[in-house]
């Protein structure tokens, strides 16, 4: 039943430029029978390629997402439990929900949500009992009913307290690290004798860098929310003589949020993603000249992420990730002081909209992605998949193997890919 590395068959461009598979007989998921993987027969199957190394295309034969056939579990004996992990995204209540939602459709009636992220599953006092009643109407509330948290318990502690409640079927929502998390802890109740066990994720991070997938949910929410933003800055510096407006939005790693969000808007003068290298004494220069010879409505949007490439992090928090400096405000002060040493009276108005983006309400499109994947990942953990997660890759609702969404490098904006040319016409 576990959908792990080795399922993952490899091929590689064949002459003629068409993917060949490197085995002749593709395996199958031993709890989803008849669900095959590319290079047989199967209206299951998939092939997608997402990268392209030197030695030729790489191809990853993953199953497509769906419902199956004849259950892998007795719905009546189904205990599952939803843990969600990392910070705020648009859409958080709406996978809750149709995780609900879905599984009681199965005839599943014991579910539960733990609140406090990882470090609540130890807690017995987190464990909530969640049924349709009772996430009915919670699918366009910003934030979560489940608290999120960082950080969490040794592995073999939380697996043990799986077991203790009789869980056999665990849903994840989290970034790549919650992701590891969740293998960890299968891996932790295989060595304790507690195997049979579906654990499935739901990759999550507002930034969109998750490797592999096309997007992640929340992320076009929060496009949509940035370009408002965006918008609102344009009027406030094209409505005041002297006056520029800069926009600081999330991406730790990845500008894509400030990317996409600018070619949305095309009200931006200049963007700044960790992606590329910045010469800062240029880019003051720039704003100057842009101030200039614009006679209104400079907006300058900057990515968080800016904050550990032109400036150092220190520490980290307790989810692991680096404590970075506020890129946004830095810049401010840089600007100021540059227009101080040259004598000009102009002024700058600041935007930080990222907690205000972070809990929106999911926008129509996240939404109905979102229970998508929430009915994705049911369809796989009741067909007996384990160790997967749920997303679209290549234009296609897939179930990939966790440990290639864990272990890969996080996502980023490509600089020779067409969305950032796209993005120097702004």
């Amino acid at each position: 039943r576990r959908l792990s590395v080795p399922h993952l068959l490899r091929g590689h461009r064949s002459e003629d430029g068409q993917g060949s598979c490197t085995s002749s007989s593709p395996p199958t998921s031993a709890g989803a029978a008849g669900s095959g993987l590319i290079g047989g027969s199967s209206s299951h199957a998939l092939c997608l390629g997402p990268d392209a190394p030197p030695e030729g295309r790489e191809f990853l034969l993953v199953p497509r997402a769906g419902p199956r056939g004849q259950p892998y579990w007795n719905p009546a004996r189904v205990r599952a439990v939803i843990i969600v992990c990392g910070g705020l995204c648009p859409g958080l209540n709406t996978v809750i929900r149709e995780l609900v939602i879905t599984l009681y459709q199965y005839g599943c009636t014991e579910v539960w949500g733990v609140d406090g992220g990882f470090s609540g599953v130890v807690e017995p006092e987190h464990w909530i009992p969640l049924a349709p009643e009772n996430v009915q109407h919670i699918r366009q509330q910003g934030g979560t009913i489940l608290r999120s948290g960082r950080g969490n318990p040794p592995h073999v502690e939380m697996a043990a307290a799986l077991r203790q409640r009789g869980v056999n079927q665990v849903f994840v929502i989290g970034g790549d690290g919650s992701q590891k998390g969740a293998m960890q802890i299968y891996d932790a109740a295989e060595a304790i004798g507690f195997s049979d066990l579906s654990v499935c994720g739901i990759p999550k991070t507002i930034d969109n860098d998750i490797a592999l997938l096309d997007f992640t949910f929340g992320f076009h929410t929060a496009v949509a929310k940035a370009s408002e933003v965006i918008m609102s800055a344009y009027v406030e510096a094209s409505c005041n003589m002297g006056c520029i407006s800069l926009v600081k939005l999330m991406g730790r790693h990845s500008g894509s949020i400030a990317l996409h969000a600018a070619m949305a808007s095309r009200h931006v003068s200049l963007c700044l993603i960790p992606e590329v290298d910045i010469d800062m004494d240029k880019c003051l220069k720039h704003i100057v000249e842009l101030q200039e010879s614009k006679r209104r409505g400079v907006v300058i949007v900057i990515a968080e992420g800016l904050g550990d490439t032109l400036l150092e992090a220190c520490g980290a928090d307790a989810g692991g990730n680096k404590r970075m400096p506020d890129a946004g405000l830095w810049l401010k002060s840089q600007i100021e002081e540059r227009f101080a040493d040259l004598g000009k009276p102009w002024s700058i108005k600041y935007f930080d909209p990222s907690y205000t983006i972070r809990t929106s309400e999911p926008n129509a499109f996240d939404s109905d992605y979102c229970s998508l994947l929430a009915e994705n990942a049911v369809h796989g953990t009741m067909a007996g998949y384990t160790g997967f997660c749920v997303g679209r890759m290549d234009g296609n609702d897939v179930m990939l193997p966790s440990p290639e969404v864990a272990n890969r490098t996080s996502r980023i904006v490509d600089i020779c890919a067409a969305d950032f040319t796209h993005c120097g016409h702004l």
